[in-house]
């Protein structure tokens, strides 16, 4: 395990700390859950492109070349988010995957509802939550368990309100996806679009958050979604649905970069 103090010796991360309400198993427990991060820009620069896998059932082969190509283009992050997959089908993608991740300096999260204590869990990076794994004020369970042991975790959440970040953001988590910005199959007559507002608003009352934008991005829209406040876009889509997803990636890359330049982003 890394030495989170060293890290933080050496300014790569810093650590927030938390009180919050656990249950385990029904029974109530006060606790101080540290979390670590990647700090400032450090955190946004690895969520300029965030990959999300498709959950499509893809044979295995198939999924890692599109991950691979994805990454050669420049994708900075992927989450693992198969959830048909069964834990020994997940086991065997964790392990093939995250070493191509470390390869290319991209993190690796796994989507929190896929978390099970079978899985090679040392191999990943963090993991993204939700609702359904997150009570109001702290993760859930065993799942909360194995952030406390594990503070140089990356952890991100998925929002879809400002409210619901603002909430979350008060713990100490610092990397949200908001969604849906724009119109996704995934999302129809589940959640209304957002629109670009939703980031300006966001960015205004959470100035330190990291803010990905995530639903309906596409390379005619990634500059307007940066122009609004975002740090990055997360795509799923817009390169597991192009028949060359390493271009398709290229693409969606330099509009962030492009964006984020625009807008003035200087790294640290």
């Amino acid at each position: 395990m890394l030495d989170a103090r060293k890290l933080l010796h050496g300014n790569w991360l810093h650590a927030v700390k938390y009180r919050s309400f656990l249950t385990f198993h029904k029974v109530s427990l006060i606790t101080s859950l540290p979390l670590v991060f990647l700090t400032g820009n450090m955190l946004r620069e690895r969520f300029r492109l965030y990959l999300i896998t498709d959950d499509t059932g893809r044979p295995l082969r198939e999924l890692i070349a599109i991950v691979e190509a994805a990454l050669q283009g420049g994708v900075t992050a992927v989450q693992l988010r198969e959830k048909h997959a069964s834990v020994t089908d997940l086991s065997r993608m964790v392990e093939s995957i995250a070493p191509i991740c470390k390869r290319y300096g991209a993190l690796f999260l796994l989507n929190a509802a896929l978390w099970h204590p079978s899985l090679p869990l040392d191999q990943v990076d963090g993991l993204h939550l939700q609702a359904s794994t997150w009570f109001p004020s702290s993760p859930k369970g065993a799942l909360a368990r194995w952030l406390a042991e594990r503070p140089q975790a990356v952890v991100v959440y998925s929002a879809h309100s400002l409210e619901e970040m603002s909430r979350v953001f008060a713990t100490g988590v610092r990397a949200m996806t908001i969604s849906p910005i724009y119109l996704t199959p995934s999302k129809d007559g589940i959640l209304s679009p957002l629109g670009p507002a939703a980031i300006n608003v966001a960015r205004r009352e959470l100035p330190n958050a990291t803010i990905i934008a995530l639903g309906g991005i596409a390379c005619e829209n990634v500059a307007e979604v940066i122009a609004a406040g975002a740090d990055g876009i997360a795509v799923i889509r817009a390169i597991f649905a192009d028949s060359n997803p390493e271009v398709a990636a290229r693409r969606l890359r330099h509009e962030v970069d492009l964006a984020l330049t625009t807008a003035g982003w200087v790294p640290e």
